[in-house]
């Protein structure tokens, strides 16, 4: 059993949670586990989370039948900790005000992170005709009570983002957009299309940061992505496992 494994049975619940949190904020600098915790409770007081309990109650059987699926958003203790983790890895709870557009923004929890940290954020999704039954009711229920708004647009290959304005950052986590474990998912020729485009809509000095999705049954060992398309993010930008950052020159 790995030491991560053990840990989980032999420390108390409360300091268990409290290092796998601690260790995902490493190299967050002045942002650890407390500031995590102030945070989480802040962003309670400013979203409807008694809403978000009566989603989770609402579709617990959901959830029971498919533990995956989008019954799972409700749970903000999770969810809501594992947005703000997002946030401050890509350094958004310091510096100045910056606007933000989140590409497959799902149940909106990272939107309302960016909020409380003095952020303008936009989020657009897949037009909700694409969704499934629970993930419209969770979505749309959810999105009501963080507040926040969203834009429906379908990214597709070799098609520009029709979005107004330029941006400090765009921000996609766990990307789907690219047609995960479909057999025509993006190889090198359409992320190269999607980087230049996506940075044309970025300020000088502004950053894409991308979160890709595990599939490990087609890259193997390099889990995330094909070599051409790894050498294609390393020449654009910086890739450290899952993680992708590129940026605009300034």
């Amino acid at each position: 059993m790995a030491a991560r494994d053990l840990a989980k049975y032999i420390l108390p619940r409360r300091v268990y949670e409290h290092l796998r949190w601690e260790r995902q904020l490493i190299g967050c600098s002045g942002f650890g586990a407390k500031s995590l915790e102030k945070t989480y409770r802040s962003i309670l007081h400013e979203i409807d989370a008694k809403a978000l309990d009566r989603l989770r109650t609402q579709v617990r059987s959901d959830y029971e039948r498919d533990p995956k699926s989008a019954a799972k958003y409700p749970d903000h203790a999770f969810w809501l900790r594992s947005a703000i983790v997002q946030a401050a890895r890509a350094g958004l709870h310091a510096g100045p005000s910056r606007r933000i557009l989140d590409l497959g923004c799902g149940p909106g929890y990272f939107l309302a992170v960016c909020r409380h940290f003095g952020h303008e954020a936009l989020g657009i999704d897949i037009p909700e005709n694409f969704f499934s039954d629970i993930e419209r009711l969770v979505y749309d229920q959810m999105f009501y009570a963080h507040r926040c708004k969203k834009q429906s647009l379908l990214i597709r290959p070799y098609e520009a983002l029709a979005v107004d304005g330029t941006f400090d950052l765009i921000s996609a986590f766990l990307v789907c957009f690219n047609n995960h474990k479909r057999s025509d998912e993006w190889s090198r020729a359409e992320w190269e299309f999607f980087l230049d485009d996506a940075l044309s809509h970025l300020r000088p000095g502004g950053r894409l940061y991308l979160g890709l999705n595990n599939n490990a049954a087609r890259y193997g060992a390099m889990t995330w992505y094909d070599a051409p398309t790894k050498t294609l993010f390393s020449e654009r930008g910086n890739v450290k496992g899952s993680t992708v950052v590129v940026e605009r020159p300034a």
